[in-house]
């Protein structure tokens, strides 16, 4: 329902305005009536009316003054303008305010309706365009959406809720209803042909794919709608069954459940946490977006020298060092680890052991 407001200093008029029409089967409500333009643009910036019918001549404050202010404060107003013989200067004079609906007064009855009906489809097809343009715009930022969760939750671990909930409206993830598929031993090599094989198996089993394929080292995750046990049978099954030219090991197939859509990404970011090199691939048109993990963020040191100080025994350590320090992280990225944990000392002011160094 579009909201309407009636502005007129005559009370007969205003009465008749709100009387002499079923506003209701036209799409609209009457929100509001007001005796002078100094009342209306007060109601106005309270009510925020779609429509506003008014008189030009009115003390205090006139219908072009009126129209004046209000569209300051909004411009999505739209403004019939009630005139009498003889006020054509000031019509011409609304026309800079975009107005475009001129009524003369006595007011027709069927010219009213027929002005609030275009007016009605008018908006109605501009809130159509609006929202084409708006998923276009999604649809456009969606692959910046989609690297931009996963790069604040790897670097914001303690305020994943907060980031999962901006983002979560904005990519249209639903609460509940989501799991995530990991496919092991997926050599990059034959990722082109693995991604074709997994469109073609979602395709089959009615699976839909809601994020793009997360691939770090070897291992690619796809998260999607629909979690039945037939469908994860079928997808396990399916990619088990997948062999490449040079493919040494099979498949191996894991699912990841969680309460809410929130949950099923903490575990998935968990996952891949310790990875430095994320891809971002889009299976149906191949799109990738590769991107750096921050191994050595000062927070990731912090945790890592509380890790080593809390070990109970000396024979931790090197577990500790080989999670993190994997085959696949570069050099560099293992000098910047080392140097941001044995030059800058924790809270507590302890140096790290000799021998972890």
């Amino acid at each position: 329902m579009l909201r309407l407001m009636i502005v007129d200093d005559e009370q007969i008029i205003r009465e008749a305005l709100s009387s002499m029409i079923d506003y209701t089967s036209l799409g609209y409500e009457v929100i509001a009536t007001a005796k002078n333009g100094m009342e209306a643009y007060d109601r106005i910036r309270d009510d925020y009316p779609d429509v506003v019918i008014t008189d030009i001549k009115m003390p205090i404050l006139n219908g072009l003054e009126l129209i004046e202010r209000a569209s300051r404060i909004d411009s999505r107003i739209t403004f019939i303008l009630l005139s009498g013989y003889g006020e054509f200067e000031y019509a011409k004079q609304a026309m800079k305010y975009g107005v475009r609906y001129y009524l003369l007064k006595p007011t027709d009855k069927q010219e009213l309706i027929n002005c609030l009906d275009t007016i009605r489809e008018e908006k109605k097809q501009k809130e159509v365009q609006q929202k084409a343009e708006q998923a276009l715009l999604l649809k456009d930022m969606q692959s910046p959406l989609e690297q931009g969760l996963l790069m604040e939750a790897l670097d914001q671990p303690d305020n994943f809720p907060q980031v999962f909930k901006k983002y979560q409206g904005l990519l249209s993830f639903p609460e509940k209803g989501l799991y995530a598929c990991i496919c092991s031993f997926v050599e990059e090599t034959y990722l082109k042909s693995f991604l074709k094989d997994i469109v073609r198996i979602l395709l089959s089993c009615g699976a839909e794919s809601v994020f793009p394929v997360i691939y770090v080292k070897n291992s690619a995750l796809f998260v999607l709608s629909s979690p039945t046990l037939a469908h994860q049978e079928t997808i396990r099954q399916s990619l088990e069954e997948l062999h490449y030219p040079q493919q040494c090991v099979t498949f191996e197939t894991s699912f990841l459940h969680g309460d809410t859509s929130e949950d099923l990404f903490a575990q998935i970011i968990s996952k891949i946490s310790r990875y430095e090199r994320i891809l971002l691939i889009r299976p149906e048109t191949g799109e990738t977006r590769d991107f750096h993990n921050n191994m050595a963020a000062p927070w990731r040191i912090s945790k890592l020298r509380e890790a080593f100080t809390a070990s109970p025994a000396e024979t931790d350590i090197p577990s500790l060092l080989d999670s993190v320090f994997t085959p696949s992280m570069t050099p560099d990225v293992a000098k910047n680890i080392a140097l941001g944990l044995f030059l800058n000392p924790d809270n507590s002011g302890q140096e790290p052991p000799l021998d972890i160094a």
